[in-house]
């Protein structure tokens, strides 16, 4: 990767990376994780094979997490639904509707395809080995949670 390449990719890893902030949210309508507060996804090149981890704790299925390749990106997402019940200090039931998001952008150095690739979810960490290609393939990726 020449400089200009690693310039435009740390900006645009900065960028993607900062999306959630420049949303924003509403607290009762939902909130944005900040997985800027996670380590970084470490990325490993080997042989015609791209591996992915990345740390995302205290996910489970019903977090609808979903992977994605678009273009040279690994993208990363959910949402948990969740319905909160309690009652009033004079006893009427209530209760509270509101959903988490998640959105990770994860600039990748080569272009890679989702047909074939693994994704497994074991113990807080994500990882996803992808197959490298010589031109671009966009598609979903299955994730299997240990």
């Amino acid at each position: 990767m020449n400089e200009i390449d690693k310039i435009f990719y740390n900006l645009e890893k900065w960028f993607f990376n900062n999306l959630q902030a420049l949303i924003g949210t509403n607290g009762n309508l939902g909130t944005l994780f900040n997985l800027n507060s996670l380590s970084d996804a470490k990325i490993e090149e080997k042989n015609n094979k791209v591996n992915v981890n990345l740390e995302i704790p205290n996910v489970s299925k019903d977090h609808q997490l979903r992977l994605s390749v678009e273009r040279d990106h690994l993208i990363v997402q959910g949402e948990l639904n969740k319905q909160k019940k309690m009652k009033s200090d004079k006893g009427h039931q209530m209760s509270q509707h509101y959903s988490e998001y998640f959105y990770k952008v994860i600039p990748l150095s080569s272009k890679v395809t989702s047909k074939g690739a693994t994704a497994v979810y074991d113990k807080g960490i994500l990882k996803v080995a992808l197959n490298k290609i010589g031109k671009l393939d966009n598609g979903n990726i299955r994730i299997d949670y240990k």
